[in-house]
């Protein structure tokens, strides 16, 4: 059953040249218990995707929402902003990829995680610090009690990913959002918050949708991936199925931009030639086929739709067939 479907959600911000969209027909669907992950370069609108499913920009009135997301058979885009305040936090939550600018540095930790547990199950003071504490030690954090008096700053980056996510947790969500939370990371916390991740995705059988650029730590952690590009999707597949076989250009160009030792020269990065556009000079026709080796006429003048190439994988390329 599906928990999290988005049917053809579009998201567009007022801006002085008129509206733009930076998210544009957007469908798909997640389980519960399952872990998906949505890749693509910066500016390809996977932040701006999540961010809409929690409404994060009603209260900036500058947003205009098509399309429907319904989260567990209820479409949440009409609900009242009191009814949405409820959903976020304790049902949906998010993790933000800058846990730094995220926090608030001038409440303790204890102030910024317990906030959320009396908001949204209505304990004492006393009863939300055990439960902020028990939350300190299941993200892997020690000295729990120690680390509820202390300011953002006097936490080691790592440390500070691992509070995003307890507040996170504080009040058991069905559904995590993690946006690149392993972002200025070393490899070695990287590692570690991938695994609390992963863990908490099995032991609670909690759904995790990861946003992400980094398409080893998606091989590693999801089952499903969808790529994004310029505010649509152009690649859904089974993460193995994608890897062995992707179908569009934009994907197969990212992973060949994986560094490797064992390439014809392992001294020179592969790159994806030009940059994402801006969503104001969307170009004409497939909106990758200005940086596409593979284009021709009919890529430059309609946007393909995204359409099965097999039972368990999505395309939106005119040029499938020759990849």
């Amino acid at each position: 059953m599906e928990l999290l479907e988005l049917r053809e959600l579009s998201t567009s911000f007022k801006t002085e040249r008129g509206m733009v969209k930076a998210v544009e027909g957007l469908s798909f669907q997640v389980k519960g218990g399952e872990c998906i992950a949505l890749v693509g370069e910066s500016g390809c609108g996977k932040s701006v995707t999540m961010q809409s499913v929690l409404r994060l920009y009603d209260e900036k009135k500058l947003v205009t929402y098509g399309g429907e997301i319904y989260y567990r058979n209820r479409d949440i885009l009409g609900l009242p902003i009191q009814e949405m305040r409820k959903i976020r936090g304790g049902e949906i939550a998010m993790v933000f990829q800058d846990a730094l600018s995220s926090l608030d540095p001038v409440f303790t930790v204890e102030d910024q995680i317990t906030e959320s547990i009396r908001l949204h199950q209505g304990l004492s003071s006393r009863a939300a610090r055990e439960e902020a504490a028990e939350m300190l030690r299941f993200a892997g954090i020690n000295e729990p009690y120690r680390r509820l008096a202390q300011y953002p700053f006097e936490l080691s980056g790592g440390m500070r990913q691992r509070v995003m996510i307890a507040i996170a947790l504080a009040c058991k969500p069905a559904l995590l959002i993690a946006d690149e939370p392993t972002n200025s990371l070393d490899v070695t916390i990287q590692a570690q918050i991938m695994d609390l991740i992963l863990n908490l995705n099995q032991k609670l059988n909690m759904a995790v949708i990861l946003i992400t650029h980094d398409l080893a730590i998606v091989a590693e952690t999801c089952s499903r991936v969808l790529v994004m590009y310029l505010g649509q999707i152009v690649e859904e597949a089974p993460v193995r199925d994608l890897f062995a076989h992707p179908r569009h250009p934009y994907t197969l160009a990212l992973l060949k931009s994986i560094p490797t030792i064992t390439g014809e020269r392992p001294d020179r990065l592969y790159s994806i030639k030009g940059s994402v556009p801006l969503l104001s000079q969307i170009p004409r026709g497939c909106r990758f086929a200005p940086r596409c080796p593979h284009a021709e006429g009919q890529c430059r003048k309609e946007n393909p739709p995204l359409v099965p190439v097999t039972e368990i994988h999505k395309s939106r390329c005119w040029r499938t067939a020759i990849l």
